[in-house]
């Protein structure tokens, strides 16, 4: 027996919403009490400064964080609150946008991400603080340049074989914190 044809690879799956479970239950709840309050589909009238919903989100979140779960005035959660402000933002001033930047690389996005590869590392400075707490066993990657070439090579091969005598060999040979030693994050 043949299969209909469906061609979705290309569309949004609005199914994915399920994936966030009973927290779409508490925005609902949120938007129930709403339209009590204010009457049932008000917001939607719009002409109210997106400043509103930033401050009261914002509140929200900081009562959140000061360890109050539930919102005195509605009952509901005020994570659940924020949500919806953030939800209440988008539909009213993004309704009439794509889902993604026209601009946005998608096929770069996907082979990024969608890649069994380890991504490339990143380079950065590494801190003093982290150059303090090289421990014994531990290895770093120097970014060398061509003046500091001898200087870098040492300071890689000492740190790869770093033994509990490293710092005392590292004050003795005079090693000092250099700015442009680079550690590896990933």
């Amino acid at each position: 027996m043949s299969q209909a044809l469906r061609f979705n690879d290309d569309k949004i799956q609005l199914s994915r919403i399920r994936e966030f479970g009973s927290a779409i239950r508490k925005v609902v709840s949120v938007m129930q009490q709403g339209a009590i309050k204010y009457e049932d589909g008000n917001w939607l009238l719009g002409g109210k400064p997106d400043k509103e919903y930033l401050d009261s989100l914002d509140r929200h979140v900081q009562l959140f964080t000061e360890g109050e779960i539930y919102d005195k005035d509605s009952g509901n959660h005020h994570m659940a609150h924020a949500a919806w402000n953030c939800l209440a933002l988008l539909r009213l001033n993004a309704d009439d946008l794509p889902e993604i930047d026209p601009e946005f690389d998608q096929e770069a996005f996907i082979a990024r991400w969608s890649s069994t590869e380890a991504p490339a590392p990143v380079y950065r400075p590494m801190t003093k603080e982290e150059y303090l707490a090289l421990d014994v066993g531990d290895t770093i990657f120097v970014h060398v340049d061509a003046e500091t070439e001898d200087h870098g090579e040492d300071i890689v091969q000492r740190i790869d074989h770093a033994d509990p005598q490293l710092r005392v060999r590292a004050a003795q040979a005079g090693w000092a914190y250099q700015e442009d030693l680079q550690v590896i994050d990933g």
